[in-house]
């Protein structure tokens, strides 16, 4: 088994050459269907623990974020089409819970981020029935007025007698005097 472990790291180490590291993760991941592995400290060399028999099924994880509207939260996402493909300043909102966030990419990705579960409390919100709603909707590059937007969005809806649950550093409303 020393020699076939020695053909698999060669097989390793010559698909790993020249990629970066998001590309190298990958790698790393398919070949893990295959046989486990794990570097040695110190050192830029692996051990093989374990080779599969049968090879381990892929988890194809696609599904998590990039086909949304089977999620079951269509409803809460409260966006047209063309507001989709937008960026700039969200709600996620109920009652007088609010969360104010913004996008430089779009509101489409901002709202599938939500739904990976990277921010629970964001994706809790939305489990309980929460709406991602847009506030503006910007047509700029410059990420410097969207957050601006967004400050001062917050300040309204805290002024009006919201519970803002963004981080506390951000709804204090000293911060926008």
């Amino acid at each position: 088994y020393d020699a076939l472990q020695l053909e698999l790291i060669k097989a390793l180490s010559k698909r790993c050459k020249g990629l970066n590291g998001n590309q190298r993760m990958s790698q790393k991941k398919e070949l893990r269907q295959y046989f486990d592995f794990a570097k040695m400290s110190g050192s830029n060399r692996i051990v093989i623990t374990e080779i599969y028999g049968v090879p381990k099924e892929k988890d194809d994880l696609r599904h998590k974020g990039n086909n949304w509207k089977d999620s079951g939260y269509e409803d809460n996402y409260n966006l047209n089409e063309v507001q989709s493909k937008m960026k700039g300043v969200y709600a996620i909102h109920q009652g007088k819970d609010i969360y104010i966030g913004y996008t430089s990419e779009n509101f489409r990705r901002a709202f599938i981020t939500i739904l990976s579960g990277k921010q629970p409390y964001l994706l809790e919100m939305i489990q309980n029935g929460a709406i991602f709603d847009v506030i503006w909707a910007l047509d700029t590059r410059n990420i410097g007025y969207i957050q601006r937007k967004k400050r001062i969005t917050i300040y309204e809806f805290l002024f009006r007698g919201y519970n803002v649950v963004n981080h506390r550093n951000e709804c204090t409303i000293d911060n926008y005097k």
